[in-house]
């Protein structure tokens, strides 16, 4: 069983910085990396070539696989731990090798060998931005770059006997999956998010279990899944065997299909007129709710040979977007757009506002307006609308009689409840937001603590800071109101919250040491927890976790 780990190393020059390159070299000694790079190659004739691969290399070989261009049709190569090749499938390479050994195939592989074997010199910039020279062995000079946050973001190839650029890799993505427990505890030197897919495929059946027969289940993975990490959450769900991902915009849309994912995905969000092409290339469907922008679409589609599969939005009493099911212009609207060239009907759908509130009727008013609407349009025209779909998580605990032909579950699919009601559901936190204690401070009573000295030492006392702040997502609102969780006990988090850190009272906790483990959210105390404290929801605790925090999965 492995987790994966998304590795910020440390943007630090010195001896911080050689540790932080070691203990890389000793995770991918151990363990499996994952890179996804723009590979731009120089044949020997000047000629340029750009490819989008991806690549999974360990220390007993590679597999590389070719996600654009169509000019390595359907590439995938297998190489063995010294880049020879052991078997390709329909490959063609236009570009070639450009140096003795190296081809835009074999670039991945050497990238990541080098990062496992052949780190010989540091060149760290001023400021600590970038790290040079990773120096294979052989004749070819490697320059890996970090950006500020340590994160590395391209890779160069050089002869080392011209000094011509050979290879460029901008990297897209890059990973590593290493063994579960005590490894993580022990490697890992500041804050993480632990995604628990075990979990994930609990509460997926545990919602499934609950709906009608027949009823499709479409997955919530808008907004980087909730915070979780949309590309590994949707992989997992098509596994499952989900009928949709849902997203909100274009971006969302096409970073999934990059990554490979075949099943339906749909765009919730009002996209730009002009992309319905682009749309329709990616296979997605497209909320429409508005006349203007269907006509728009149906423009932009003329003439392309493409169909945009779209999902009629309905208005309903959300007072957001959707064609008002109130006025009889906007209903013509929806008679128009089903006219449309370009434009195909495959669903139809409302957002209920309050359905999180088991006593309040207006979503069962909502239902109301939308099931007699479509009902009226579909038998005015002859024609179906495609599936009829309107429960969110508050609709699936609360109402469940709007889980009609498919329903749309965000929150629950991450183990938390939109609001006091259960629905029979037994769900799990997939995500644990963990730290780990940095110092341990001795205070002495009316010392002051931490920004605007809004907190006072009524005694003696033991502070453990904490390396996570609000630049990791953890709201400043908190400050001196929840508590975390060390060694089993709770512990109160006192002063103002920093950007990178904060102070917690260990007191009465004489055990605790720098280097434990500090649960911020997770079983104990729950995102909802805090999130109620913070006057927010847990939804919004779940996204403002920051992309410099790595996710590591369990269960992959």
């Amino acid at each position: 069983m492995t987790a994966l780990l998304l590795v910020p190393l440390a943007a630090c020059g010195g001896d911080a910085a050689e540790q932080a390159v070691e203990e890389l070299r000793a995770s991918m000694a151990e363990g499996e990396a994952e890179l996804t790079a723009l590979v731009t190659a120089w044949g020997q004739d000047g000629t340029r070539s750009e490819y989008t691969l991806r690549c999974v290399s360990s220390a007993q070989g590679s597999e590389v696989e070719a996600l654009a261009p169509e000019l390595i049709a359907g590439v995938r190569a297998r190489l063995d731990a010294e880049g020879a090749a052991l078997e390709y499938e329909s490959l063609i390479l236009d570009a070639g090798e450009v140096a003795e050994g190296l081809s835009p195939v074999t670039a991945l592989p050497k990238l990541c060998e080098a990062l496992r074997t052949a780190y010989v010199e540091l060149a760290w910039t001023e400021g600590g931005e970038s790290v040079a020279s990773l120096v294979p062995e052989d004749e070819l000079g490697l320059t890996l770059r970090l950006d500020g946050s340590g994160a590395p973001v391209s890779a160069e190839f050089t002869s080392r006997e011209s000094g011509r650029t050979l290879i460029t890799c901008r990297i897209d993505g890059f990973s590593l999956s290493r063994m579960e427990g005590e490894t993580m505890r022990n490697e890992d030197k500041r804050t993480w998010a632990e995604i628990d897919l075990h979990r994930l495929e609990h509460n997926y059946r545990e919602i499934r279990r609950a709906l009608p027969e027949g009823c499709r289940f479409a997955g919530l993975c808008k907004a980087n899944a909730y915070g979780h990490g949309a590309v590994t959450i949707a992989r997992r769900l098509e596994e499952l065997g989900a009928d949709y991902i849902a997203v909100s915009c274009y971006e969302e849309a096409a970073e999934l299909r990059a990554a490979g994912l075949e099943m339906p995905i749909l765009i919730l969000a009002p996209s730009p007129a002009f992309l319905a092409p682009d749309i329709a290339r990616l296979g997605a469907e497209q909320a429409i709710g508005d006349i203007d922008c269907a006509r728009g679409m149906s423009r932009a589609l003329a003439g392309t040979g493409l169909t945009l599969r779209c999902h009629i939005k309905l208005e309903t009493g959300m007072g957001r977007t959707g064609f008002s099911v109130s006025s009889g212009r906007e209903l013509d609207g929806v008679r128009e757009l089903l006219r449309l060239p370009g434009l195909e009907s495959a669903g139809v759908f409302t957002h209920f506002a309050v359905s999180d509130e088991p006593e309040e009727s207006f979503t069962l008013e909502q239902f109301g307006r939308f099931t007699a609407a479509v009902d009226a349009l579909e038998n005015e025209t002859g024609r179906s609308l495609g599936k009829r779909h309107c429960a969110n998580s508050g609709a699936v605990v609360n109402f469940r009689q709007t889980c009609l032909d498919m329903v749309r579950p965000g929150l629950l699919l991450y183990g938390l409840y939109p609001g006091a009601e259960r629905g029979g559901l037994d769900l799990k936190p997939v995500m644990r937001l963990l730290t780990r204690v940095a110092e341990v401070t001795e205070h002495r009573a009316g010392d002051t603590i931490s920004y605007g000295r809004i907190y006072t030492c009524e005694r003696d006392m033991r502070l453990a800071v904490i390396p996570v702040g609000y630049a990791d997502g953890l709201h400043r609102s908190l400050s001196g109101k929840f508590d975390v969780v060390i060694n089993g006990r709770r512990a109160r988090q006192v002063g103002r919250i920093c950007m990178d850190m904060c102070m917690v009272d260990v007191t009465d906790m004489p055990e605790v040491r720098a280097g434990d483990i500090v649960t911020v959210f997770g079983d104990e105390p729950d995102a909802g927890e805090l999130a109620d404290i913070a006057g927010t929801i847990s939804y919004e605790l779940l996204c403002a976790i920051s992309p410099r925090v790595p996710r590591v999965y369990i269960g992959l």
